[in-house]
């Protein structure tokens, strides 16, 4: 620890935020949260000027263990894939969607914004599978190993073989 009586600095997620705020809101005074957490009260008085932001990424359930939020370079391309993406999941959860389809969609979308004049898709818009990548990271898209094994087994044989 240092001379001032708090220790490392630490960097804390959306989710550590949102708590320490909430303590706030229940009453908590700041000098006891100070204290509770290790933290300065410029620290405090930061996440309570970031409060808006903070409550924005918990309410889009996003990456809430994230420490710090990066913009996306299209923002109306990032919330239109997302918004599909959802609608996508609610209605065919086992649908299997690849970086590439994605890709693909978010390509088709920023077209979509070209054509109707939207400030900043007038020039051609630069999307990869990096972008893709960074995205799935921003909105907490996990990729997960689809493998049919199981879907392709004769479970009646298997079944009958068992019972004979």
């Amino acid at each position: 620890m240092d001379s001032s009586g708090l220790g490392k600095r630490k960097r804390f997620s959306f989710a550590e935020k949102h708590k320490i705020l909430k303590e706030l809101d229940a009453g908590a005074k700041r000098p006891f949260l100070e204290l509770k957490h290790g933290i300065s009260h410029g620290t405090l008085a930061g996440f309570l000027k970031d409060r808006a932001m903070i409550e924005t990424s918990i309410a889009s359930a996003s990456n809430l263990d994230s420490k710090s939020t990066k913009l996306s370079r299209y923002p109306e391309i990032d919330t239109a894939l997302l918004e599909w993406f959802r609608c996508l999941k609610s209605t065919a959860p086992d649908e299997s969607v690849t970086g590439p389809f994605l890709l693909e969609k978010s390509i088709c979308i920023a077209e979509k914004l070209k054509v109707r004049n939207v400030p900043g898709y007038l020039e051609p818009v630069f999307l990869d599978l990096n972008w893709i990548d960074r995205w799935k990271k921003r909105h907490n898209i996990t990729s997960r190993q689809i493998s049919g094994e199981s879907q392709s087994a004769d479970h009646a044989g298997a079944d009958n073989w068992i019972s004979t």
